[in-house]
């Protein structure tokens, strides 16, 4: 294998230092808990990434059906928080099987894709069950926020696999049909308020709009150098809800302003930046697609999440990844950057590739 990169690891030096210093800010216990977090995603990268790419394929059906498996244990025995049945608890701590659904669906997709290409009604089907089966349950949670993220890498997997055009125009028909079923029958009340809300956000200012409307004061007020950290009156005076989860970019807002704000935005780039050329080092399909959806997946929640901090994305949950409190989001985001990092070391230079000039 190739030798290790420094980039993933110093990005999470660097975002563990940022969170916990935030969380610290609102309550120094959240600041402990997520150190802890950290350090134990930390070995998990270093676990994963130290995997040849054969080693994870081989485990690929082990992860999925372990994943699945998690997932109908938390409908019978999960406990409920803000309406999801979503954790199960263990002790003070709890897990949240949906978030660790991510890297497994997403590792298998791209691979199964790669071996079974979508030009058959039987592989397009295969596809559908894989992929229904585990969003079918986050749904039934219900975990909008997961099963939009989650899609969107399932998206960019089978568009770049270049799919049959009869296969997108039936997948696009379902899709319709799919949202009209989760409006009707899985979605609550509170997600369908938080959808009108955005799209009319003065409709309920004091009710479904409210956890908006604080989110983007205490970015605004945050102004130019921000208020210092734990001096936020909207994360103090508790007026920003879910500020240690949700809307920790916005309490980050209210303490930097707009110089720490850009600044966390900018590392984030760095990391897409640094995933852009892992993409053009992979030396094989499966590898290609697999990590074309987890780049997806993880661009797409940042993106959610800082949008609905900024009152640009309707709220869904979704935490911002390697900063929102939480060890299952923590842990299945240092895991998929373990799977970039080890596709990367798994593929050879282009240089040393068999048929390239360069080689002989």
């Amino acid at each position: 294998m190739r030798p290790r990169s420094s980039i993933f690891p110093l990005a999470l030096i660097l975002f563990a230092v940022i969170s916990v210093i935030t969380l610290r800010s609102i309550d120094p216990t959240y600041g402990t808990n997520q150190l802890v977090f950290f350090l134990v995603s930390f070995v998990a990268y270093g676990v994963v990434s130290s995997l040849p790419f054969l080693w994870l394929k081989k485990l690929r059906w082990l992860v999925y059906f372990g994943v699945v498996g998690l997932l109908l244990i938390t409908l019978v025995v999960g406990t409920a928080t803000n309406g999801s049945v979503s954790w199960i608890r263990f002790g003070s701590y709890r897990l949240q099987p949906s978030e660790f659904l991510k890297p497994a669906l997403l590792f298998l997709a791209g691979i199964e894709i790669a071996v079974n290409p979508l030009v058959s009604v039987k592989n397009m089907l295969r596809f559908l069950v894989l992929a229904g089966l585990p969003l079918g349950l986050v749904m039934l949670q219900p975990d909008l926020g997961t099963t939009l993220v989650t899609g969107a890498g399932l998206a960019a997997i089978y568009f770049f696999s270049a799919p049959r055009r009869q296969f997108t125009l039936s997948l696009t028909a379902l899709g319709i049909v799919g949202i009209l079923v989760s409006w009707l029958f899985l979605l609550q009340p509170y997600q369908k308020d938080r959808i009108r809300t955005f799209l009319n956000p003065q409709s309920d200012p004091l009710g479904s709009g409210y956890n908006a409307r604080q989110a983007m004061i205490a970015v605004g007020s945050g102004e130019i150098w921000g208020k210092g950290f734990g001096n936020g009156l909207q994360t103090n005076l508790q007026f920003l809800p879910e500020r240690h989860t949700d809307f920790l970019f916005a309490t980050f807002g209210e303490e930097t302003g707009f110089i720490g704000s850009s600044l966390l935005i900018s590392l984030y780039a760095g990391i897409f930046f640094w995933i852009v050329r892992i993409l053009t080092q992979l030396d094989s399909p499966e590898k290609s697609l697999v990590a074309l959806g987890l780049a997806f997946t993880l661009f797409a929640q940042t993106t959610i999440n800082i949008g609905m901090n900024i009152g640009v994305m309707p709220i869904t949950g979704v935490p911002l990844p390697l900063f929102s409190l939480g060890g299952s989001s923590l842990l299945a985001t240092a895991t998929s950057l373990g799977i970039l990092e080890s596709l990367r070391r798994s593929s050879f230079p282009k240089s040393q590739r068999i048929g390239d000039p360069k080689s002989s």
